[in-house]
């Protein structure tokens, strides 16, 4: 844990203990489809943190037919695993469906990239991610599915260059 973690409120230590329950199989997956449903504030609260997880604790997940191998304990994976981060590409849909080519900048753990490769198979997906422990977790997370279109970089993209 760090330090931000073992400075828990009384508040938060009760949650915490309430919040265990969510981490039995059952309940964990009635939580899960609760998020997937609503926006509720009050069903997010019930999702135990990252913290509650030993390190290294993996979850597959499957979303719209792309699996993904999760460390549930890591705050990324975490919030992706729980559907605690939405994000919403209805702006440029079109464009992401008639692209030739899409780069990804920041590929973290490869999500972008498997929704773009399953929502325009045809497209060169390039996605770039600098981190060499999250790059491995893109990789893992690419090779799960059958997508051809991909392809991860080991780089970080910038104005400057460093290294």
């Amino acid at each position: 844990m760090s330090k931000y973690q073992l400075k828990l409120s009384a508040k938060t230590k009760v949650l915490n203990l309430f919040r265990l329950i969510f981490k039995i199989k059952p309940f964990s997956n009635l939580l899960l489809l609760l998020t997937q449903q609503s926006d509720s504030r009050i069903i997010r609260k019930l999702v135990p943190p990252n913290y509650l997880y030993p390190k290294g604790k993996y979850k597959k997940v499957n979303r719209n037919g792309i699996n993904y191998l999760l460390d549930i304990s890591n705050v990324v994976d975490h919030s992706f695993s729980f559907n605690l981060e939405k994000p919403s590409y209805d702006s440029i849909l079109p464009q992401l469906k008639s692209a030739k080519v899409i780069l990804d900048i920041g590929g973290n753990i490869g999500t972008s990239a498997l929704y773009y490769a399953s929502i325009n198979p045809i497209a060169k997906i390039l996605s770039f991610e600098p981190h060499p422990v999250t790059f491995e977790k893109a990789v893992e997370n690419i090779e799960l599915n059958t997508f051809h279109n991909i392809e991860l970089i080991n780089l970080g993209l910038g104005l400057n260059k460093r290294h």
